[in-house]
């Protein structure tokens, strides 16, 4: 159990780099971090008392009861209610929490928002740890636990997506606006934002601490992992996967080696980015800007092309789903499956995508044998038809850049 000197807090003190370190765990800048905190607490991490921020929330704590009995005592001693905004909250929110606590110790502090970041107790999952408790004795041991929490949070909500879209505002030299923020704000403060104005605030107070300058930090190195050697590496498989989703697939298998094809996505990701190209090999420089998960640019003429672009290209993909689609059309034409047979002994073996889609048949071939003046031209009609699926998914591979090949 907790007593009340223990909320005071004498743990570890948050250092300058701590902001840009635990930032670019989700590829931000500190100024969101700056932003967030004095949006929430005006930019303290303890009280007038050396204690940690908190805000108990009655209608949280409804909601966070474990059992009836229980939610019944604390509506009873009015520590409880359904909604929120039913009545207005006191200065100081310790009286609540301490009465809260005698009656449930986890319900209370669930029911509270913690910290500099002002995090909702309830959602301790989603900030790792395995209770309420837990994630509070934590973040009196250091506040750099607080800090991390919050980041923590941010990822499991999938809130990181909106920071860097913010970022990404910043890293153009554009102002952010208080409309540019309330995709954040409302996944961060819920829906009912607006009524304390959180979008306008956080906007203002980061673009405060974009003309501040940040604190001298820059990523550390994978260190002294060789991540070169052949062998399966867990960082090297992240970041396989991060260039697979952002438009390398020339990254190959995601395996956690080193090889040509993952060397090959490095580089081209750090020509696409402007970054040293000399040495394809992962550095922070290339940490920093994979964290920002751009997306790969695609060229005006790849974007735009067509089908008559692939096949003047002599695209081997499109010019075997011709072939198919020609067979299909004799076929429909010839009628019959000895016009079928005669057709495709013509072509031979040089159609893989004709052998492909005839073997899909295979389990009617008995009955196509049985009623071959009935169906000939429904066996010509798939063909034709599944040739322009195929050659719809070569181009839009080609298109969209997920084959690199042409």
């Amino acid at each position: 159990m907790l007593t009340p000197d223990e909320m005071i807090f004498k743990g570890k003190l948050l250092e300058d780099t701590d902001l840009p370190r635990l930032g670019h765990k989700i590829g931000i800048g500190e100024d969101l971090i700056h932003a967030n905190i004095d949006v929430e607490t005006g930019g303290k991490w303890t009280d007038s008392k050396g204690r940690l921020p908190m805000l108990y929330e009655p209608h949280v704590a409804y909601r966070a009861a474990p059992t009836k009995a229980i939610r019944d005592k604390l509506v009873k001693a009015g520590l409880a209610y359904p909604k929120w905004g039913e009545k207005g909250y006191p200065a100081d929110s310790y009286p609540r929490f301490w009465k809260a606590y005698e009656i449930d110790p986890e319900t209370a502090i669930k029911a509270c928002s913690w910290g500099g970041p002002q995090l909702l107790g309830e959602n301790h999952l989603l900030m790792n740890y395995p209770t309420g408790e837990a994630m509070l004795k934590a973040m009196l041991s250091d506040q750099d636990k607080q800090l991390e929490a919050m980041v923590d949070f941010i990822a499991g909500s999938n809130l990181d997506d909106e920071l860097r879209v913010l970022q990404a505002k910043l890293n153009k030299g554009q102002k952010v606006t208080a409309d540019d923020c309330r995709a954040y704000v409302r996944g961060y403060n819920g829906p009912k934002y607006e009524r304390n104005d959180y979008h306008t605030k956080f906007a203002k107070a980061l673009n405060k601490w974009v003309k501040i300058p940040d604190t001298p930090w820059s990523p550390e190195s994978p260190g002294d992992v060789d991540l070169y050697d052949g062998k399966v590496h867990d960082e090297l498989k992240a970041i396989q996967t991060t260039l697979d989703e952002i438009g390398y697939p020339e990254v190959g298998t995601i395996d956690g080696r080193w090889g040509t094809r993952t060397a090959a996505a490095v580089l081209a990701f750090r020509l696409d980015n402007k970054l040293q190209t000399a040495d394809p090999r992962i550095d922070a420089e290339f940490l920093t800007a994979l964290a920002l998960k751009p997306q790969r640019p695609i060229a005006a003429d790849r974007k735009n092309a067509t089908l008559d672009d692939l096949r003047k290209d002599d695209d081997e993909a499109v010019k075997q789903t011709d072939q198919t689609k020609l067979f299909g059309q004799i076929t429909t034409a010839g009628g019959g499956l000895f016009g079928v047979k005669k057709v495709l002994d013509e072509f031979g073996a040089s159609s893989d995508t004709v052998r492909q889609i005839i073997d899909t048949l295979n389990p009617v071939q008995q009955f196509i044998t049985d009623n071959f003046w009935l169906i000939a031209l429904g066996v010509g009609g798939f063909v034709v038809y599944k040739s322009g699926v195929l050659n719809r998914i070569r181009l839009q591979k080609h298109q969209t850049g997920q084959d690199v090949s042409a």
